[in-house]
């Protein structure tokens, strides 16, 4: 089964990139959070009762890795 939220992240690995590039040793760029919320990717773990995505840790992991990647 395909994980719309790992294709998400990883549809986001070049503008995290670039803009972490930009920021340097700053905060995390509005712009990151921005996309990243967009796409759902901060509700991962939250139960769907709460509007989460209730994904399976393995899930989880792999959405966590892909946005480490892009940093």
């Amino acid at each position: 089964m395909t994980n719309p939220y790992l294709e998400a992240a990883r549809g986001l690995r070049a503008r995290i990139d670039a803009n972490a590039v930009e920021a340097g040793n700053e905060f995390v760029p509005l712009d990151t959070v921005e996309a990243m919320q967009s796409e759902g990717l901060f509700g991962v773990m939250t139960p769907k009762a709460a509007g989460g995505a209730e994904l399976p840790v393995a899930d989880v992991l792999d959405v966590y890795s892909e946005l480490a990647r892009a940093d």
